[in-house]
């Protein structure tokens, strides 16, 4: 994971060009690639057709409603995944921006007039949280190598002793959960803030389609070292080393986690690479 976003591919749907423009600029200076539509029926034709990164879309428009576009983008095999941000007007003091991700299903929920700042800083966190998360749907069933854990188990699964695990084991147990498809312990070890309002259930099956998706059988990944520890309090920070292999292929980087102390424990809630010192 680079420590800058990578640039991704955004559908902004919205019937008021002036938004639009700003949305456009905004994304522009993160060298985002942006798609607009000036309504739902568009957008909802460009979303099959692009398979953005990312959807943004307002809720009041006519025709076809943020409301009906969201409907049926869940509805969508192939796009009930694709990361929604919702920018609207529709709301209200009494009802938070929580309210509305948790009754919309989505990401985000961004109230107009927004600070032009904030949006782009939500926007950058969503995609540095979902970095290491595919967003794409597939059929992967005949290709699963392991019978998968059924969906009841996984909410009360605690793969590993997180409560007394140090923050350097809780990322070596972060870096190399790939190995063994064991996304539940690395679900364990993250938190919220790399989360955000997933369930263990949908993190489970989104890391079991990436695992696929990327070969996951041909690749390995190692932790070789701890380079740094450091605890203050509730805040640590553990600097490694560490070593991916693709194909009998090897590359080595070095990362450095920041976590936070919970009432569950150790749990990551940013991660970096570190670039090596050209010569």
């Amino acid at each position: 994971m680079s420590e800058a976003t990578a640039a991704k591919r955004i559908l902004v749907i919205d019937d008021e060009q002036d938004v639009i423009e700003i949305v456009r600029a905004l994304l522009s200076t993160k060298g985002h690639e942006v798609i607009t539509a000036a309504g739902g029926e568009e957008g909802l034709a460009l979303a099959e057709s692009e398979r953005p990164d990312l959807i943004i879309t307002d809720l009041m428009m006519p025709r076809v409603s943020g409301l009906e576009v969201i409907k049926q983008l869940k509805k969508n095999a192939r796009l009930r995944t694709t990361p929604i941000v919702v920018i609207s007007a529709l709301g209200d003091e009494k009802r938070p921006p929580d309210f509305w991700v948790k009754s919309l299903g989505v990401e985000d929920y961004v109230p107009k007039p927004f600070d032009p700042l904030d949006f782009i800083g939500r926007i950058e966190y969503l995609f540095r949280r979902n970095s290491y998360v595919s967003s794409q749907v597939s059929d992967f069933d005949s290709a699963r190598r392991r019978p998968a854990t059924p969906a009841s188990d996984l909410e009360t699964q605690i793969p590993f002793d997180a409560a007394d695990a140090s923050p350097s084991m809780v990322v070596r147990t972060f870096v190399e959960s790939w190995n063994k498809q064991d996304f539940p312990a690395e679900y364990h070890c993250l938190g919220e803030e790399m989360l955000g309002q997933l369930s263990m259930r949908e993190y489970v099956s989104r890391r079991r389609t990436a695992f696929v998706n990327d070969k996951g059988f041909a690749r390995r990944h190692e932790m070789l070292s701890v380079d740094e520890e450091k605890i203050s309090l509730n805040i640590a920070k553990v600097g490694i080393t560490r070593r991916d292999t693709t194909n009998n292929q090897s590359k080595e980087r070095k990362e450095v986690y920041s976590l936070k102390k919970t009432n569950r424990g150790w749990k990551i809630v940013s991660y970096r690479a570190v670039k090596e010192p050209t010569s």
